[in-house]
């Protein structure tokens, strides 16, 4: 009878252990295709635009001939790269903090709301311009921009004393002006994490804090704040994509008037698609890549700290 129970216990053991064991043998398999399609489309390119960097590469002239650092003395030397990073910079300061400022203020209002059916309308109305193609986007703004037949020239001719303008073909105004269209479309991607923040805060907290006396602002900025700043980060480090705008310049204004949007990633797609220079524009974008590394590790550490 000992004998019996024995070997069914020792069936057992070998049974349970076999699933284990055929994990490991089969579980490679269904990785292949993703390590197939994050070469091509990852791996590859990004050694690929290495390499292309230390050569002076044309489509046109097929030609391929090695550089070496030529490109990237280039890079530092070049007056236009210098003042387009500017502009992508001064891109940054005026769309970052306003949306950031405006999706977190409904993000948090919407938090109050609750799971009430309202809330749900409300996160899709405001994720919808992520979701619109961006081309559409880019022309309905400058339809709405146009100073002789657009949307504002109906709203500021109502106005006294205001003439229509124009918007997108002043120098002081373009920037600014395609700063508030990207605001409007993508501030739904930032308000999505703050939610998604917002819900994984106890609410035990919120509840101690109510009763303690707090109001509704000390609550948020001594309580749900502090605990918000690895979103924060996120948030940041992601805008960081601004650095390479390109479409929005390419398609509204073609980089004017006098490069007033001209910004560094269009700069780079000009440098690569209209003067044929794929080493010198490879080498924008690897020293890009760099940049926005160390933005990205500087702001994690500064937040870390904060919360630490």
């Amino acid at each position: 009878m000992t004998d019996t129970i024995n070997k069914r216990q020792s069936g057992l053991r070998e049974s349970s252990s076999r699933p284990s064991q055929m994990g490991k043998g089969t579980s490679f398999p269904f990785t292949v295709p993703l390590l197939l399609v994050m070469g091509a489309f990852v791996f590859y390119p990004i050694v690929r635009t290495i390499y292309n960097s230390f050569f002076r590469v044309s489509v046109v002239q097929q030609r391929n001939e090695f550089v070496g650092f030529d490109n990237y003395v280039h890079w530092f030397q070049d007056d236009r790269m210098w003042s387009s990073l500017s502009r992508s910079a001064l891109f940054f300061l005026m769309y970052v903090p306003i949306s950031i400022i405006i999706a977190l203020s409904i993000a948090v209002a919407l938090d109050r709301i609750g799971e009430r059916r309202s809330a749900t309308v409300y996160r899709i109305i405001y994720y919808l311009p992520v979701v619109l193609p961006a081309a559409i986007v880019f022309q309905m703004w400058v339809w709405m921009l146009d100073p002789q037949v657009g949307l504002s020239r109906s709203v500021l001719g109502a106005i006294p004393f205001i003439g229509p303008i124009n918007f997108l073909g002043d120098p002081n105004l373009a920037l600014p002006s395609m700063a508030a269209m990207t605001t409007w479309r993508l501030f739904g991607e930032v308000l999505i994490l703050f939610l998604v923040g917002l819900a994984a805060i106890p609410r035990s907290l919120l509840d101690a804090a109510r009763v303690d006396g707090a109001s509704g602002w000390r609550t948020f900025w001594s309580v749900q704040m502090p605990l918000l700043r690895p979103v924060l980060a996120i948030v940041l480090i992601l805008r960081l994509k601004v650095f390479a705008l390109t479409a929005e310049p390419l398609f509204m204004t073609g980089g004017g008037p006098i490069d007033a949007t001209t910004t560094y990633g269009l700069e780079a797609f000009e440098i690569f698609f209209y003067q044929d220079r794929v080493g010198r524009a490879s080498a924008w974008y690897l020293m890009l890549g760099l940049i926005t590394l160390v933005l990205a590790w500087l702001i994690w550490k500064i937040v870390r700290t904060e919360v630490e």
